[in-house]
Formats: C-alpha cells, sequence, structure tokens
C-alpha cells in the first residue's frame, strides 16, 4: 500500500490542495494535526477548518497530537503503518506535482532519531 503521511496545523488554505495532488494515487493517508510546543498558539489543534475538512475524507486517518516536536509528530503517523507500507512523507503546504513513480527497489527500513531521544526506532 502507498499512504501518504502529513503533519498539519492550521493548514486549511493549502491542505487541500496538497491532499488533491496525492487522494487518487494512494491508499490510504494517515493525518497528524497538532501544534508544534513553540508555537504561540491558544488551542492545541487546527481551528481553520482543517479537522473538518480532514474527516470528511474516506480515506483519512486523522490523530490529534498534543503539542510537541516535529520528530514527534512524525513518529505518531508512522505508528498505523503496516509492514510493507510505502510512505509518501508531506507537510500540509506540499503538493505532488505529476504521477508517483512506480518504486524501482526495497527499502528495509528507516531509523527515526528525535534530537533528544537518542533510542531512535527502527521502522
Amino acid at each position: 500500500m502507498i499512504v501518504a503521511c502529513y503533519i498539519t496545523f492550521n493548514d486549511i488554505e493549502t491542505i487541500q490542495t496538497s491532499i488533491e495532488s496525492i487522494y487518487n494515487q494512494v491508499d490510504r493517508i494517515v493525518v497528524v494535526d497538532g501544534r508544534f510546543t513553540d508555537f504561540d498558539w491558544p488551542a492545541d489543534h487546527s481551528t481553520d477548518g482543517t479537522i473538518e475538512y480532514l474527516q470528511s475524507l474516506a480515506k483519512v486517518e486523522l490523530s490529534l497530537a498534543q503539542p510537541t516536536t516535529e520528530p514527534q509528530k512524525r513518529s505518531q503517523y508512522l505508528t498505523p503503518l503496516h509492514d510493507g507500507d510505502t510512505v509518501l512523507n508531506l507537510d500540509g503546504d506540499e503538493e505532488l506535482v505529476g504521477q508517483l513513480l512506480p518504486l524501482e527497489t526495497d527499502v528495509c527500513g528507516i531509523r527515526i532519531f528525535d534530537r533528544n531521544d537518542h533510542n531512535g526506532k527502527l521502522r
């Protein structure tokens, strides 16, 4: 399966275009919404319609994160992945131009590190 994985926060103006650019090319979309700990914002999750938009899409699996760091948010979207999934890593303000190309090689795993946590997890 091809799974698009997003982190987002108040990206309604751009995430619609981003998701439209990949929606028919992926099997699932995993999204983690939440602010970073260094954002000065009164709410922990999107308040601009991003959450409502994402909840309206059949392929989207939405997860809400507590205020955290970017590596922790990215680690959170790896949790629901399955063995053999191919990940397309996107932010809410990025879009795919053109078509996804077929993979020509297998990747056995990636090691993810948080600068503050040196016990990276192999996925």
